[in-house]
């Protein structure tokens, strides 16, 4: 979550909380006191909650989750949600609501898949040590100033698939482009240059 503090945009936009508890691995992941821990805990971070998100497969969960839900204030209880039933029907019902797939991290058989947190975790370190070393030498600050953790919504990224395209600065840059396409087509050539 602290990384989310340092991107302006997911600062003001804000987050979604997904609170995933389908076909649990810990006996503790039963009790529902954690489930009342995280609504405590909630609003007192400080980030933005834009909504959240309670996937569940236990009945009694359920009923308890809906319970609490009542206690929330309006407001709260417009931006949450409590979803019922197995894995695939969870992450479906998820995915209704604009939560991609790919950004779940676990496997269809309900495993939980930590490469791409170990990933994270191993960039977060480089970065932290670049930081540190930023502030003992100010020779190489210029170096460090234009690390990118997560990116914004005017950059443009470079890489082929859907996930490229459907990125709001790639596709700005292809407005930006197609919009001066003419122009530059009725250009002479020393215009070009």
């Amino acid at each position: 979550l602290m990384s989310a503090l340092e991107d302006e945009e997911t600062q003001r936009r804000g987050i979604v909380c997904v609170v995933y508890n389908v076909e649990p691995r810990s006996p503790l992941s039963n009790d529902p006191r954690i489930y009342l821990n995280v609504y405590q805990l909630l609003p007192k971070l400080p980030i933005r909650m834009m909504g959240a998100h309670y996937c569940v497969q236990d009945a009694h969960l359920r009923l308890f989750m809906s319970s609490i839900r009542i206690a929330m204030s309006r407001e709260v209880r417009l931006r949450s949600r409590v979803h019922h039933g197995s894995h695939q029907e969870c992450i479906y019902t998820l995915m209704t609501f604009g939560v991609p797939r790919k950004c779940f991290p676990i496997s269809p058989s309900g495993d939980l898949l930590v490469d791409k947190h170990g990933e994270f975790l191993a960039m977060r370190r480089r970065q932290e040590a670049a930081w540190a070393a930023r502030n003992h030498t100010s020779h190489h600050a210029h170096l460090h100033e234009n690390i990118i953790v997560v990116p914004r919504n005017d950059d443009v990224l470079l890489g082929r698939g859907r996930p490229f395209q459907e990125h709001a600065g790639n596709m700005r840059c292809n407005y930006v482009v197609l919009s001066t396409m003419e122009k530059y087509e009725e250009a002479s050539r020393n215009d070009k240059t």
